[in-house]
């Protein structure tokens, strides 16, 4: 059997508990304070396991041709290539 971490166990329950909610009555049923419980249980999931967002050359924009990070984009794990590396970002060097 495979160890789960307590960060990975709440955020899947309270995913459980939104998705619950609106099948049983819909968005309307949905309270503010479940969504933010669901991002906070997130945040301690994405923290846990230090995951990243994808890095990349931005195809548009004012920061086209340059590598950023793609806050839209999917976690990946802090080791996967695609993972958003600080040191390729030429808007965070010092010199």
């Amino acid at each position: 059997m495979k160890k789960i971490s307590k960060e990975t166990l709440a955020l899947v329950n309270k995913v459980r508990e939104v998705n619950n909610t609106l099948s049983d009555g819909g968005v309307t049923c949905l309270r503010y304070s479940e969504v933010e419980e669901m991002m906070d249980a997130l945040t301690d999931v994405v923290k846990f396991f230090d995951l990243k967002h994808q890095g990349g050359i931005s195809e548009w924009g004012e920061n086209e041709g340059e590598y950023e990070s793609k806050h839209w984009s999917d976690y990946v794990a802090p080791n996967d290539p695609r993972a958003y590396d600080p040191k390729k970002d030429k808007e965070n060097d010092d010199d």
